[in-house]
């Protein structure tokens, strides 16, 4: 219905997981699960159909805003954590697709058994201090939707003891919504 209503031409489908072609895999319950419901799709619909990662396609939206290289993307809600990384004005793929990802298993599941927002700061910190001195990006932005809260003076001083300029680098921002959709179009 919305293919024929909006005479849509081609589709891109923005999903939570690790995409591979026409399959993505989520690790929701700490389980890995592949999911391939798009094949289904695809014989139904004779359109072109293409499976993004929803981070990816939050840190197209937000690219566009600003077009520098080297950035990283760093989403972080209760299910666990998302992230991409552009390099030379395109997102990075590796060759299961999965560039960029720092989330996985063992984040994720600190993420969801996350007790305090103590806690909460400290890993945070971990994960900003692991990108910014592994990848080196010009920007780190960062997105969060779950219960504990950004307290920047905190990670301020974790990054102060890494580099002085790493925080300067480092954008939050609260509401993402109209960043994936920007990224989809």
């Amino acid at each position: 219905q919305l293919v024929d209503k909006n005479e849509v031409h081609c589709c891109q489908i923005a999903v939570e997981g690790i995409v591979y072609e026409d399959e993505y895999v989520t690790d929701h319950q700490n389980i890995l699960k592949k999911h391939h419901w798009v094949k289904d799709i695809k014989k139904e619909i004779d359109l072109p159909i293409q499976l993004q990662n929803d981070v990816k396609m939050i840190h197209q939206g937000c690219y566009f805003t600003y077009q520098q290289d080297t950035t990283y993307y760093l989403y972080i809600n209760e299910v666990g954590i998302g992230s991409s990384y552009f390099y030379k004005d395109e997102p990075l793929y590796g060759n299961t697709g999965i560039m960029g990802e720092i989330g996985l298993i063992s984040f994720n599941q600190r993420i969801r058994e996350c007790q305090s927002q103590d806690e909460f700061n400290e890993l945070l910190g971990l994960l900003v201090s692991m990108i910014f001195t592994m990848l080196d990006p010009t920007r780190l932005e960062l997105s969060l939707d779950l219960k504990w809260n950004y307290e920047e003076k905190i990670i301020k001083n974790i990054l102060n003891k890494i580099d002085k300029n790493c925080f300067k680098n480092l954008y939050f921002h609260k509401d993402i919504s109209s960043m994936l959709f920007e990224g989809l179009a």
